[in-house]
């Protein structure tokens, strides 16, 4: 049972570009959440539409944020909640499995799974996405904007 010395060096303590380790802290260098009222979109790529990508639209109006969470030529699910100061969004998010969306919102999740949706039911379940892991988006289409007001 003799280490090697040499093997020591290639262990990485912490992974560049990981949220992980800012997390106990409240100041972040460049905070990309919204402070005030209006609509704001969010993605997983810095460009809008991309194929394969999630995204989320939503209107943040007195603390409370209603929008949807959506991927390009696919579905979208609608939801409703609040967002904190350190860029947390809190959602209830409505799911039926016939908008596809345990696949499409796993896809816009990235960190964490949500539960499975059976056939034919219709459920609505609480969700959460940090800000900070999406890219701030400033071209908010009238396509974006429809998908908005069906969620209203």
């Amino acid at each position: 049972m003799h280490k090697s010395p040499k093997t020591f060096p290639t262990t990485t303590a912490l992974v560049p570009g990981s949220q992980e380790a800012t997390k106990g802290t409240e100041v972040l260098p460049k905070a990309n959440f919204p402070v005030k009222d209006g609509i704001y979109l969010y993605g997983q790529s810095p460009k809008p539409n991309q194929v394969g990508q999630g995204y989320i639209i939503f209107e943040k109006q007195q603390g409370k944020v209603t929008g949807a969470l959506y991927m390009p030529d696919s579905e979208f699910n609608c939801f409703q909640g609040t967002l904190n100061q350190s860029g947390e969004l809190a959602m209830t998010v409505n799911g039926s499995s016939n908008e596809a969306s345990s696949t499409q919102s796993n896809q816009v999740a990235a960190s964490s799974r949500l539960p499975q949706v059976s056939e034919d039911e219709f459920s609505n379940y609480p969700y959460s996405v940090a800000l900070q892991d999406f890219y701030q988006l400033n071209s908010i289409t009238a396509n974006d904007r429809r998908t908005l007001q069906m969620c209203k």
